[in-house]
């Protein structure tokens, strides 16, 4: 593990709401969330990739006509925070196999609703919305105004009325202000300024990688929100030359596989010499996501094989590492 925050710096942190305790009770809170249970059917391939399509256009209607703005941020978190909720209901034993739209829509009026109380979604309206949904082709079947209103209580009492979870939009969100908070303090003005440069490119590469892969994967269990958003952060400071790729290798794999991975799921990267520079944003890289190198590493494998891209090489590289993980 690195070294612990500077109580200076942990103040800071605090102020933007990304302490290092925050994270820790977050990382508890998912830990119970989203463990799915023995028996559990996760929403996986096809009817994954068209409950993501049916979100992504609920999303955009909802804050068109109700809110009257489109505001991109507001729109990626609440589908992102959407899908989430989801995966764990999903595992939770709700039936995204026969009312996948119902489910859909009260997981959007709830988080909705969540973030201002005096936000009303008619679920007439809701259902105007799924039937034109549907007859475009995008929702599986349309949604009746009373099977809104029922899946919306059979969600409250699956969670017991525990709304909130951190998705991978927040935790990428964390992981980012903690990521500015520290390079302000640790690095020279030069090289905050290279590392404030890159972080544009940097969030949005994370954003269209986390979204490609929440679209087509749960993410529960070792692959849940927090792990992926590591691994999403170190993978695209190595892409943006920030820290060299065999820093974050993890040990079950050998330099060639890991390059041949990563080439695949996060395309080329920049060039990074060795040095003080790439020391230090591996230590700080540590401590915006509170985790130790050998876990950031593992972080990177689980996104390696999530990225669509990279599923091609899954079934090779599986039998490559299968031996020694007996």
């Amino acid at each position: 593990m690195a070294c612990a925050v500077a109580e200076e710096v942990e103040e800071m942190l605090e102020l933007c709401g990304v302490s290092t305790p925050c994270l820790r009770s977050c990382a508890l809170l998912e830990e119970r969330m989203a463990t799915p249970g023995k028996d559990a059917e996760l929403i996986a391939d096809a009817r994954r990739l068209a409950l993501g399509q049916t979100l992504r256009f609920l999303v955009s209607a909802i804050a068109e006509r109700w809110a009257g703005t489109s505001s991109a941020v507001c729109l990626q978190k609440l589908w992102f925070d959407s899908m989430h909720l989801c995966d764990i209901l999903a595992a939770r034993g709700l039936d995204f196999a026969h009312r996948a739209t119902s489910h859909a829509t009260a997981v959007l009026r709830i988080l909705w609703k969540a973030e201002d109380a005096t936000r009303t979604l008619p679920s007439g309206c809701l259902s105007a919305l799924t039937e034109v949904l549907w007859r475009h082709g995008v929702a599986a079947e349309p949604a009746l105004p009373e099977d809104i209103d029922s899946a919306e209580r059979s969600i409250l009492h699956c969670l017991g009325w525990q709304i909130w979870l951190p998705s991978l939009h927040w935790w990428l969100a964390a992981f980012f202000s903690r990521l500015r908070v520290l390079a302000r303090e640790r690095l020279a003005a030069a090289e905050e300024a290279e590392l404030a440069a890159a972080m544009p490119q940097l969030w949005q590469h994370s954003y269209a990688i986390g979204a490609a892969v929440v679209a087509r994967a749960a993410s529960l269990g070792p692959a849940a929100p927090r792990a992926l958003a590591a691994g999403l952060l170190a993978l695209g400071c190595v892409r943006a030359g920030l820290l060299p790729l065999h820093g974050i290798r993890p040990e079950r794999l050998g330099a060639a596989d890991w390059e041949q991975v990563c080439a695949r799921a996060v395309g080329s990267a920049t060039a990074c010499p060795a040095g003080a520079l790439a020391a230090e944003v591996a230590q700080i890289l540590q401590l915006a996501t509170d985790s130790s190198l050998g876990a950031v590493g593992e972080a990177c494998w689980l996104v390696a094989l999530a990225v669509p891209d990279a599923l091609l090489l899954r079934a090779r590289l599986h039998a490559a590492v299968q031996p020694m993980n007996n």
